[in-house]
């Protein structure tokens, strides 16, 4: 795919030796335009376009495989279709991007009337960074460039360290680097030589604006999913899919199967919990699509966290990274191009499990006045058996905020800075920004029903900062294209406008989702618990020697650099013996992909 970093600059100055040194972080040579207040470089090909339009003058470049919402140029691709954004452009400003769907890094830059515009899709599939440099702005799809043109070379940010401690990945706007931001999921930055401003242009929707009718809704979901899936198999020359044997990789896959061959990839373990091969065979069999599937040891796994910690370009924890990748260069040596990922499906649909604790939660706040449940939730630890140990939970939980309780169970949930980061880094760092930061996301949801608030909160934290960071990456690796059908505009468009009691019915999770696809699917699949892209690497981190001792030595590393506080690392430690509890492997777990990331990326920090 195309990657691309630029300079704008209100003097018009377009610093060839800066622009070298960010290009230089690509793979392979750079190419230039200069135009105006704008230098770009670009590399790579595939997914994206970078052009100046000979009507306009105007400077495009875009990652990916954005499409105009008109029916008329719907169809454009490739150079047609930036042309026709760079007239838009002229005409309507930043309203264009009202008029674009699908997923896009873009920058448009217009020289005659010295202004430019960086933005990034609604559901934030691909990213834009940018980075003050003096009276300059820097911009790019990829963070390294960015961290190469600033004068100190990038200097690792403390708040963004202690929030990958809580979300194994560094939220937007927030980057590693201190003086790099990524823009959010619908966000654009608007420039002018004399300002610079951020602005959010899509909110999501909740609910519908007339009577729900089931039925049509299901009809009109099942459309748009097909052409969603469709629309890639006309541009991609060899399409396969994820599988993992759930809900929507079946789906997708099942989607797939009518529009041309599409072979799917799937991960399989010796540990039983975790391994879904029987679904995933289930679901291929169902609609006669080939199955590649490989047996992840940790051998391997230690291979692939290798070269992911060197790909990534910030720390990232998440470990299903690691399945992810290995499924995308299976795919790759078959000869696919382009992946379809079922990834959002949870997010808009009602699927993740701590939705039935908040359902719950929200019945106990209307049944229980609130002097009785802080009373529960303050009872004596030798009080609470049986029964009443779950309603003092659920009433503890009841009195905290809505962040406290999608974050319960983080290791550094109620950690002080000062207890995870070294005191030469801690003294700066907001306590419990993380949580506050969450906090105050959620109360700008547009809807105030818990469940679409969850559902508005889960669209940025766990798919934009997290999930679909991990299957770009994974692709990337691998050289190939990926597309999530699930968070196709139109797709979305259905799911926001399900009422919440259709979501969730009872405690049933995908309650309308699951009578969609009854049919589509066999019952053993709809019906069955969610696993995911998991691995066992717990249990790995413990019994295996070579990621025992990938880890132990990682950890004693980072014990040198004076980045995260010596007795949390002591305590993380513990978790690598079998004895000792596994819940500490997690945070064990991030402190060793943090340390392989440093290594690579940034060999002499700290900060």
């Amino acid at each position: 795919m195309i990657r691309f970093a630029g300079i704008l600059d209100p003097r018009g100055a377009h610093h060839p030796e800066l622009l070298d040194r960010m290009a230089g972080t690509f793979d392979g040579r750079a190419k230039v335009i200069s135009a105006g207040p704008v230098a770009v470089a670009w590399t790579g090909g595939g997914a994206g376009q970078v052009i100046v339009d000979d009507d306009t003058g105007v400077v495009v470049a875009m990652q990916g495989a954005p499409r105009l919402r008109d029916g008329a140029t719907g169809h454009l691709q490739g150079r047609s279709l930036a042309r026709e954004i760079a007239g838009l452009y002229v005409r309507n400003g930043q309203e264009i991007l009202d008029r674009l769907q699908g997923d896009f890094a873009l920058a448009l830059v217009d020289p005659a009337r010295e202004r430019a515009l960086l933005a990034t899709d609604r559901f934030g599939v691909r990213r834009m960074h940018v980075a003050q440099r003096g009276d300059q702005v820097l911009f790019g799809t990829e963070l390294t460039p960015l961290k190469a043109g600033l004068p100190d070379g990038g200097r690792l940010s403390p708040e963004a360290l202690y929030r990958y401690l809580y979300f194994y990945a560094v939220p937007a706007p927030h980057t590693i680097y201190q003086d790099v931001n990524r823009l959010e999921a619908g966000h654009c930055f608007d420039w002018t030589p004399s300002r610079g401003e951020l602005r959010r242009y899509w909110v999501p929707e909740f609910g519908s604006a007339g009577a729900f009718d089931p039925r049509v809704a299901r009809e009109r979901l099942f459309h748009a999913l097909d052409r969603a899936v469709e629309r890639v198999h006309a541009s991609s020359s060899q399409v396969g899919a994820f599988l993992s044997g759930g809900l929507d990789s079946s789906v997708v896959a099942g989607l797939a199967s009518r529009h041309g061959p599409t072979p799917c990839f799937h991960v399989s373990f010796d540990d039983a919990p975790f391994d879904e091969s029987g679904y995933a065979r289930r679901a291929a069999n169902w609609f006669g699509l080939p199955l590649e599937e490989t047996c992840l040891a940790a051998d391997t796994a230690q291979d692939l966290l290798l070269r992911l910690s060197r790909h990534f370009d910030e720390p990232f924890g998440n470990s299903s990274a690691i399945p992810a990748a290995l499924c995308a260069q299976q795919a790759r040596a078959k000869g696919v191009d382009f992946m379809l990922a079922g990834d959002g499906g949870d997010e808009i649909f009602g699927g993740n499990e701590r939705y039935v604790r908040q359902k719950l939660i929200a019945r106990w706040e209307t049944a229980l006045p609130a002097r009785l449940r802080r009373a529960l939730a303050s009872m004596p630890g030798g009080l609470q058996r049986g029964p009443l140990r779950r309603l003092a939970r659920i009433s503890a939980l009841s009195e905290r905020p809505l962040s406290e309780r999608m974050l319960d169970g983080a290791s550094v949930l109620d950690a002080d800075p000062f207890d995870v980061l070294h005191p030469d880094l801690a003294a700066g760092v907001r306590a419990h920004g993380p949580v506050d930061d969450m906090q105050a996301y959620a109360t700008g949801c547009p809807s105030d029903d818990w469940l679409y608030t969850l559902h508005y909160v889960d669209m940025k934290y766990t798919l934009a900062d997290n999930d679909l960071r991990k299957v770009a990456a994974a692709c990337d690796l691998a050289g190939v294209e990926f597309a999530y059908p699930m968070l196709d505009e139109d797709v979305v468009e259905v799911a926001l406008s399900v009422p919440s009691d259709h979501l969730i019915r009872r405690l049933r999770l995908r309650h309308f989702y699951k009578n969609a696809v009854a049919g589509f699917l066999p019952s053993d699949i709809i019906n069955k618990k969610k696993q995911g892209f998991g691995m066992p690497f717990s249990q790995w981190l413990a019994a295996d020697p070579g990621l025992n001792k990938l880890a132990q030595d990682a950890l004693a590393d980072l014990e040198q650099r004076d980045i995260i506080a010596p007795a949390y690392i002591h305590m993380a430690r513990s978790g690598l013996s079998e004895d000792n509890a596994a819940g500490l492997r997690g945070a064990a777990w991030d402190l060793v992909v943090l340390e392989l990331w440093l290594k690579a990326h940034a060999p002499g920090a700290p900060v």
